[in-house]
């Protein structure tokens, strides 16, 4: 990168915004988290239709390894009802259990306590690593943001908790990286390797000469340090 490159991306950082183009950065960047809400939304959704199958395949395999029986019938309901945040697994258990309470007490009883602690397992370490991956947040700050929200707003702060706070996680991501790459344009401008105005000028060594006796010749615009 030669010195005038640098010096024009530094005047490109330095120079201020006109009130047309405030205008039109402010438009672009509603747009832009106008955009990025709808994504995150659809990844949010994607993300809790699979931790619901995910628990479903789990409640599956638990109950055939305790020969608890509707091992067809209970996963698919605890896959709906575990759809809604937090309180989706425990409206499921709870049917569940009544429903098993018609047939036997004593496999009602194991379905509940094994229920009730896979949704403990669920909920602190599952469900909050697949939406993180999926929405591209910590699952430390799914686990938070949720447990937050819930207690402040219920159940429909839950479900808009998590894509608000992957928006607001992204861009402040995103203006961290712009920060980072004004940060290396200064460095830049600290580490030129052409001569600055107002700066000493710097002469090279006058060749060495050759083993034929000659010495090389220098440009013509080259300064001479005979004179």
């Amino acid at each position: 990168m030669d010195n005038q490159t640098i010096n024009t991306n530094s005047n490109e950082i330095r120079q201020a915004p006109t009130g047309a183009e405030r205008a039109k950065q402010i438009g672009k960047k509603t747009a832009q988290i106008a955009g990025k809400t709808v994504v995150t939304a659809g990844k949010f959704l994607l993300g809790q239709l699979i931790s619901s199958l995910v628990l479903g395949v789990i409640t599956a395999v638990l109950m055939i390894i305790l020969n608890i029986p509707f091992a067809w019938l209970l996963p698919f309901i605890m896959a709906i009802f575990s759809f809604i945040p937090a309180v989706g697994g425990m409206i499921g258990t709870g049917l569940c259990t009544v429903f098993l309470l018609i047939f036997s007490n004593g496999d009602a009883m194991k379905f509940m306590i094994m229920e009730t602690i896979l949704q403990l397992v669920y909920g602190v370490l599952i469900y909050p690593k697949i939406i993180g991956n999926y929405l591209g947040i910590p699952g430390v700050m799914v686990f938070a943001v949720s447990t937050v929200a819930g207690w402040f707003f219920g159940i429909p702060g839950m479900l808009i908790s998590i894509p608000i706070a992957s928006v607001i996680y992204g861009l402040y991501r995103e203006n961290k990286k712009k920060k980072q790459m004004q940060q290396q344009y200064q460095q830049m401008q600290g580490q030129q390797y052409y001569q600055q105005p107002g700066q000493a000028p710097q002469y090279q060594q006058p060749q060495q000469p050759v083993q034929n006796n000659t010495y090389r010749v220098l440009p013509k615009n080259a300064p001479n340090h005979f004179e």
